[in-house]
């Protein structure tokens, strides 16, 4: 997840898991959105947060005489909230503690983590509203910088070619988005 092609996170909405890997994201990711993929039911409860993939998981408790008792493993869930650079304010989610680390692990936090996760793997609605002002704001963004440069169309090929790493931050507030 820490670097990725422009085009590619913004052109395609569920990447196989060839692609991923050609992306230089984690092979532990690829795996989570090939399982998304296949899932015919998912676990409501990670409608509610950012659960990067997690989901409830059965197997047997053993005793020691080795009885076998049904039960089930939950996600580790907590309430957390990280500071957004675009948004300029604290973002509160309920996220697992794989994601937790995942956002300390990116430079950009949470803005990053919502725009360059797979679609598939956010199921928040809050989220995903976010993850689409924000790819909106860096497209508009984008343009405006390619219109910058003399030739636009070298631009444009630098920022394909380029991993994801935005100049600055930009902000959106209730009066539209300004570079930060």
């Amino acid at each position: 997840l820490r670097s990725g092609r422009v085009a590619a996170l913004l052109t395609l909405p569920a990447p196989p898991v060839l692609h991923l890997l050609k992306l230089g994201m984690a092979s532990k990711t690829a795996k989570l959105v090939e399982r998304a993929g296949r899932m015919k039911r998912y676990m409501k409860r990670g409608a509610r947060g950012l659960y990067g993939g997690k989901m409830i998981q059965f197997g047997n408790q053993v005793s020691f005489a080795e009885n076998k008792t049904r039960r089930a493993w939950k996600p580790n869930v907590h309430q957390r909230r990280f500071w957004s650079e675009t948004y300029n304010r604290f973002l509160c989610f309920r996220m697992t503690t794989s994601v937790i680390k995942e956002v300390k692990r990116l430079k950009h936090g949470i803005d990053e983590y919502l725009m360059t996760a797979p679609k598939v793997l956010i199921r928040y609605p809050k989220a995903l509203n976010m993850r689409r002002r924000l790819l909106q704001a860096h497209r508009k963004q984008a343009v405006l910088d390619a219109a910058l440069v003399p030739d636009a169309a070298q631009a444009i090929a630098a920022t394909v070619d380029a991993p994801y790493k935005p100049a600055k931050m930009l902000r959106i507030s209730n009066r539209g988005m300004r570079s930060a």
